[in-house]
């Protein structure tokens, strides 16, 4: 009877042995791994995709491709016989090493980038506009200052003109000027036609990055959408800045003037020269008003206790003046006017007209 109750003792713990390799091999489960095209098979117990990366020591980069997400469960039929083994496809980046003074990043690039896409990631994250040039392995930064160099570990990028990526979308820098405003300052320092340039303007230049979208069509691509993602100004537009005479010239609406007060005043004519004067060319003083500006159109004598020299004016079928002259014969509401020639001042000869004094600002 005792070598019957060792039999049975050994059949229970068999039994037991037996039971508990069948439970261990429900919750294990087959998945199938595929790393570059090499495939691999491996027994897992684990609830997540990351929980099963880290017991198998597979590590995920930037830059790899992977067909699951890391919080994806192991199986959605946990506990279901003959339940389908989970299949993983992983694709390796490219590793790629910017480097240049004091920065230096890894980069990692699904299979398929070119340079543009990593000058994209570069231009994002440092707020700057590059261009990747293949010839030299390069990233050109817009403007030309300086290069970041380009180092990349077991591949090598395609050249600049080698775009496509996978999305069927592509990335092109493209290249603006924008031409400088003119900025014109009206000055009663010069008469009608005379402009003095103050400030030459410079044109200025974006740089412009598009992401191209295509769709495939029976023959060639198609191009869908142009859509701007970064824009950077690699030279400032300058104004350029021009002072141009309005001295002698008439306004088109008088309305639009900025006029202090009006008068009514009797005026006359005068030249620079000797019947007007008493002074020929030659005299140190000829054509030098009581202001010391020199004569010319919208130049006008007045009397200073009416009309204070400096002050603006718009006298009416004259045109912008400035009083900057003083005559013996101009007293209280008078004013003289400069003409070029003798015979424009006598065509003016004299008559009542409407002096309008204008605000100092320009």
């Amino acid at each position: 009877m005792k070598v019957i109750r060792i039999l049975v003792v050994v059949s229970l713990f068999m039994l037991l042995s037996v039971t508990v390799l069948n439970a261990n091999s429900d919750t294990a489960r087959t998945i199938f791994v595929t790393i570059d095209g090499e495939r691999q098979q491996h027994r897992t117990t684990a609830e997540t995709i990351a929980e099963f990366f880290e017991s198998a020591e597979i590590e995920i980069h930037e830059g790899d491709t992977i067909n699951v997400e890391l919080t994806d469960l192991v199986i959605s039929a946990r506990g279901v016989r003959n339940a389908p083994s989970r299949e993983i496809i992983i694709y390796r980046g490219i590793s790629v090493t910017v480097n240049y003074e004091t920065y230096s990043r890894e980069i990692g690039l699904p299979q398929g980038s070119t340079g543009n896409d990593l000058a994209l990631i570069l231009s994002r994250e440092r707020e700057r506009v590059y261009t990747f040039d293949g010839d030299r392995n390069q990233l050109l930064e817009s403007g030309g200052e300086y290069n970041l160099l380009v180092t990349v570990s077991g591949r090598v990028l395609g050249p600049k003109s080698d775009s496509r990526v996978f999305d069927e979308s592509t990335y092109v820098m493209q290249y603006t000027e924008i031409p400088y405003e003119i900025e014109i300052r009206p000055t009663f320092n010069m008469s009608s036609g005379e402009e003095k340039i103050i400030r030459e303007g410079i044109i200025g230049q974006n740089a412009v990055l598009f992401r191209v979208s295509y769709g495939i069509g029976d023959s060639d691509d198609v191009e869908q959408q142009k859509d701007a993602i970064h824009k950077n100004v690699i030279v400032e537009m300058v104004p350029k800045i021009v002072e141009r005479g309005i001295a002698g010239t008439r306004a088109y609406d008088i309305s639009s003037l900025d006029i202090v007060r009006t008068i009514e005043m009797n005026a006359t004519a005068y030249t620079a020269g000797f019947e007007s004067t008493g002074r020929h060319p030659g005299d140190p003083l000829f054509g030098i008003t009581a202001s010391g500006m020199r004569v010319r159109p919208g130049i006008v004598a007045v009397d200073p206790r009416v009309i204070p020299l400096g002050t603006r004016l718009y006298v009416e079928g004259y045109g912008f003046a400035i009083a900057a002259d003083t005559g013996g014969a101009i007293r209280g509401n008078k004013i003289d006017l400069f003409f070029e020639t003798v015979a424009d001042a006598l065509a003016f000869g004299r008559r009542d007209l409407i002096v309008h004094v204008l605000a100092d600002d320009e």
